[in-house]
């Protein structure tokens, strides 16, 4: 019974805090990350334009996620977040989109990655290989959006 309670005891202390709530595992941020969904912010599938979602995505998902990860204590873990979350809005935004046929395009021509295949396409593309630079540059482009879809669509980020 020891065992478990140290076990427990072990994991509590290296979670990680958000808004009170402390995080025992990545499953338990990637729950909070789905609280912050489409659903869950009562946004109806297929309801809003392109330029809507654009812009939901771009000054309401974005900024969320810079805020919530800026409160996560290690980097590897804010890194994770941060993926994460990006990865969430990004499918939440094109579930929210009325042109299907953009938003499939979109899943073809810009699908979502796993976390391994991120980290491989980060190594190849960018040529990093130490994991600190990695989860870096992770965090970084997880908090930004593409100035030329954003002035296709006439979205000007806050």
């Amino acid at each position: 019974m020891s065992g478990y309670i140290v076990g427990f005891g072990a994991a509590i202390g290296r979670g990680l805090v958000i808004k009170g709530t402390k995080f025992i595992s990545e499953i338990q941020g990637n729950r909070y990350v789905k609280k912050e969904s489409r659903e869950m912010q009562g946004i109806a599938r297929e309801s809003l334009s392109n330029k809507d979602a654009r812009e939901w995505y771009v000054n309401t998902q974005l900024p969320k996620m810079k805020e919530l990860g800026n409160r996560i204590l290690t980097l590897e873990e804010r890194a994770k977040f941060h993926f994460n979350f990006r990865n969430q809005a990004r499918k939440d935004t094109r579930d929210a989109m009325k042109d299907r046929k953009k938003a499939e395009e979109l899943d073809r021509t810009d699908p979502i990655k796993t976390w391994e295949k991120w980290i491989e396409d980060v190594k190849k593309r960018k040529g990093l290989t130490k994991m600190e630079d990695i989860y870096n540059y992770t965090i970084e482009a997880s908090s930004r959006s593409r100035p030329s879809v954003n002035e296709n669509l006439g979205v000007s980020p806050k």
